[in-house]
């Protein structure tokens, strides 16, 4: 009896340790409402255009100044999300929304007009774009991180230690994307392979540095792909669509995206070092997903068929972790009984 215990104790761990693996690659997707959802922290909130969802409360509009349209880009761990909001008249201002409540941004000193919040890092440091510039945004005063004459300029996504990533065009007409270290020293990031594909966006940066985006020929029938930035230089992410575009990284080194599939359809996209790229499919009727963030729990948000959409992890981490160290204890009971 003794040996049937045992034995039925190792399939279950073998087909644990199975799950595990399967886990990695493989997600169940939700439906969350009309729209798209940009942002998810690592309390599993969600939020996109003109909502907030968590799976406590489900979905619930997010407040404007008045007017009808609203749309958050980001949301910290505190729960503060920033993006734009309109006024009774139409007009769009940089806003926050901290406990139900939304607040106007002054992403200009001393004006709060004309802008959209696009990031938000856990010191509630924010970053966007107003009047053509990329601008951060820190204890009150607005600071401009572009080099750009021009204006033009985005400041997409910031770190918790104030790295600020973006784009800003150049006087050839091509866009580059751009890294500002701790919202102080600029570098254009964006000169490589500048003669087979001049233009470059950066989309996301996580807290060890690494900058996601892509890399394009700025014509119609430019080929786009998804390009990677680290402190050892920049790889593209092949293997999965004739084009692609990574969007969002966690702290994992996750990087989220979509991609253009042999049915001629975009996809959304996860990658790891460990599996490449991994098709995370559409909701059931649609035929296009796009992915745009990921948390550190593995949890991503996006939109499919003009539908906001969560995908998580089967089976999820914690609920395997508690599982393996289940029949870690069992386990431990069996041996304990067969020397006594």
């Amino acid at each position: 009896m003794r040996k049937v215990s045992l034995y039925l104790l190792g399939v279950l761990v073998f087909t644990a340790l199975c799950a595990a693996s399967a886990g990695a690659v493989q997600y169940q997707i939700q439906d969350l409402g009309i729209g798209t959802a940009y942002d998810v922290n690592n309390s599993g909130q969600v939020v996109g255009d003109a909502f907030l969802w968590d799976s406590a409360s489900g979905r619930r509009d997010l407040a404007t100044f008045g007017g009808t349209n609203s749309v958050a880009r980001s949301i910290n761990d505190s729960g503060t999300a920033v993006g734009m909001a309109t006024d009774y008249a139409g007009h769009g201002y940089s806003a926050a929304w901290t406990n139900g409540q939304i607040t106007k941004l002054c992403l200009q000193n001393g004006m709060a007009w004309d802008g959209d919040a696009w990031g938000v890092n856990n010191a509630g440091h924010v970053c966007g774009a107003s009047l053509g510039r990329a601008v951060l945004l820190r204890d009150g005063t607005a600071t401009t991180v572009c080099r750009s004459p021009d204006g033009d300029c985005y400041a997409y996504a910031l770190n918790d230690s104030d790295d600020v990533v973006g784009y800003q065009p150049y006087p050839n007409s091509h866009v580059h994307a751009f890294l500002v270290k701790g919202g102080v020293d600029f570098e254009d990031i964006g000169a490589i392979d500048t003669f087979f594909h001049p233009a470059t966006k950066a989309y996301d940066i996580n807290n060890k540095g690494w900058v996601v985006g892509f890399i394009w020929n700025q014509d119609p029938l430019g080929i786009q792909q998804g390009i990677v930035w680290t402190d050892q230089g920049w790889f593209r992410l092949n293997g999965f669509g004739s084009s692609n575009c990574a969007y969002g990284i966690n702290n994992e080194q996750q990087i989220v995206g979509d991609a253009f599939t042999s049915a001629r359809e975009w996809h959304a996209f996860l990658w790891d070092s460990t599996n490449g790229i991994v098709d995370l499919g559409v909701l059931p009727g649609t035929h296009d997903s796009r992915a745009y963030a990921i948390n550190d729990n593995g949890w991503i948000v996006g939109e499919s068929g003009g539908r906001a959409v969560l995908w998580q992890p089967i089976p999820e981490p914690s609920t395997l972790l508690a599982l393996l160290s289940g029949l870690a204890g069992i386990g431990a009971m069996a041996f304990r009984r067969r020397g006594s």
